[in-house]
């Protein structure tokens, strides 16, 4: 459902809003300052915001351009009711749309179902683009950590090659791999966005040994694992709480051969093409 908000000192005004939209679907809060406009904005209460233009109190271009400012509000449609007579212009060119007086109601509520549904396409387009733009990117860094993967034979060099580019192309908060590459060679790389705790090292020490025997019926020794950690970012720390983000798991296999294995780990959840992008880089390794 709608929320509509109106800004407006005038009770007459608020009075024929409620009118016109008593029966719609639509829900109206009324407000008479600057400040319980901001405040209900702040709050999600707002789709469409009508302004009374003859409220002299309130800077309607103000909260107009904080609006398109900040990214939670780009979205909100600004609507100016107009007076009958001593227009300002100027405003117009800061509003999305306008209403005339005396207010008619068929025009009021095609108004405002054409401001819903043109916010509601711009959101569409504007998801596209990014959708587009991130699968441009993703496909740019398979084809970079591809050309880097066929340089090189090293197979420590390999998953390092591997989870720059997943943590490149995925954003992750985490990520581990236990690799094997012989029984005096054992090693866990660790990266993460901010640096990890103890227990956290410790635990992801053990589901990565747990996995790996789950997988290969094999135990590691844990005292022959040599551990690599890298963060990006010291003004932070991870805990146990990640083990509740999204997750992603693959074994690697050199020549149907068991290698490692590989586990991801972000606070927003992973898409379907993240997943096709992460199994694509561990095919790729394996390749």
């Amino acid at each position: 459902m709608a929320k509509i908000l109106l800004v407006s000192d005038n009770k007459t005004t608020v009075n024929e809003v409620e009118n016109i939209l008593l029966k719609s679907s639509y829900t109206l809060i009324a407000v008479k300052s600057e400040e319980e406009a901001e405040i209900n904005i702040q709050n999600n209460n707002a789709d469409i915001i009508l302004f009374d233009c003859e409220v002299k109190s309130i800077d309607i271009i103000d909260i107009i351009r904080q609006l398109k400012l900040s990214i939670q509000t780009k979205d909100i449609r600004s609507v100016l009711i107009l007076p009958k007579e001593n227009i300002n212009y100027d405003i117009l060119k800061y509003a999305n749309d306008y209403i005339s007086r005396p207010l008619d109601k068929n025009l009021f509520l095609s108004t405002v179902a054409s401001n819903l549904q043109l916010r509601d396409a711009l959101k569409i387009l504007s998801k596209n683009n990014n959708d587009l733009a991130k699968s441009l990117y993703q496909l740019n860094v398979l084809y970079t950590t591809g050309t880097q993967l066929a340089g090189t034979l090293d197979k420590t060099k390999l998953i390092e090659i591997m989870t720059d580019g997943l943590e490149q192309s995925l954003s992750l908060s985490l990520c581990y791999a236990l690799i094997f590459n012989d029984v005096n060679d054992i090693r866990l790389i660790i990266k993460s966005l901010f640096p990890i705790s103890q227990r956290l090292e410790d635990a992801i020490k053990l589901r990565a040994l747990l996995s790996y025997k789950n997988l290969f019926s094999i135990t590691p020794n844990i005292s022959d694992i040599t551990i690599t950690k890298f963060s990006k970012d010291q003004y932070g720390e991870y805990d146990l709480n990640v083990f509740g983000y999204d997750n992603l798991f693959a074994p690697i296999n050199i020549k149907n051969r068991f290698f490692g294995i590989i586990e991801v780990f972000r606070e927003n959840d992973f898409a379907q093409d993240d997943t096709k992008c992460f199994t694509t880089l561990v095919k790729q390794v394996s390749l």
